[in-house]
């Protein structure tokens, strides 16, 4: 590297940016994204983009399952998985109710993904999700 590209290159530092302005630029880029895609392709992008999605294309690959049965599985997955990160931060709920409420929607979403998918597949998509696989000799 030349001197004068080493010096402007080691005056950059990281700022730090408030949440809620992440969160806003993440909705932005979201919003132009669905935009520019259309619907379709804009969820083709968001199942490339989560391991939720990854996973379920190859377990509907597997099962040669019909795409509507991917989308509504991915929709219904996506939110859960919202829920949970949402709370993931948060050690005890201010409101009981609120736990009680979440814990009643979450297990809605399940039920309703094993409708969409079967008991079969539906127990293959758990223990595939719960299973935990080790890289190393």
């Amino acid at each position: 590297m030349r001197p004068a590209t080493l010096r402007r290159t080691v005056g950059l530092r990281a700022v730090a940016v408030p949440p809620e302005q992440i969160i806003a630029a993440d909705a932005k880029m979201n919003t132009r994204l669905r935009e520019a895609l259309g619907p379709d392709r804009y969820l083709d992008y968001q199942m490339a983009t989560t391991d939720t999605g990854q996973q379920l294309r190859n377990l509907v690959a597997r099962y040669d399952l019909p795409r509507e049965t991917l989308v509504q599985a991915f929709q219904l997955q996506a939110e859960a998985d919202q829920l949970l990160k949402a709370t993931a931060g948060s050690r005890q709920p201010e409101n009981p109710s609120d736990q009680s409420q979440l814990y009643t929607r979450l297990t809605e979403l399940q039920q309703q993904t094993e409708q969409i998918l079967g008991p079969r597949i539906w127990q293959a998509w758990t223990d595939g999700r719960n299973r935990r696989v080790e890289l190393g000799p």
